[in-house]
């Protein structure tokens, strides 16, 4: 139950911040290219997961789920929540990625430390 509760505040959580975002934001974001490792939000900041534990516990959070996904940049460590820019979510087209490195282009919206990609080509690295 307390699992289940976390992960229903962590989506809605995303939720609340992609329409904050997407509110308050340039209307006119700059595009840029963004190298990191595909995780499952929910895994990588509650449970701490990379690589191919978050590939194999992200996946079904994400695709059973429906919980967010996200890019954490290589460097950096930035983290950036992943939409998609097309008929498609962003997770049908990411968790094929999942645990994977890409470079994934699009606009970028950034509001205080939340960071924010619309993806329009994503390629694994």
């Amino acid at each position: 139950m307390r699992r289940t509760c976390l992960s229903v505040a962590v989506s809605v959580a995303a939720l609340l911040v992609i329409t904050l975002a997407l509110g308050a934001a340039d209307s006119t974001p700059a595009k840029r290219l963004v190298s990191g490792e595909v995780v499952s939000l929910y895994a990588f900041v509650a449970q701490g997961l990379h690589g191919a534990d978050n590939r194999d516990a992200g996946v079904f959070q994400i695709e059973k789920r429906g919980l967010p996904i996200a890019i954490v940049e290589d460097g950096s460590g930035d983290l950036y929540i992943a939409v998609y820019k097309g008929p498609t979510s962003a997770a049908a087209k990411l968790v094929p990625f999942m645990g994977a490195k890409v470079n994934a282009q699009g606009p970028v919206w950034t509001r205080d430390a939340i960071r924010m990609i619309e993806i329009e080509v994503v390629a694994e690295q």
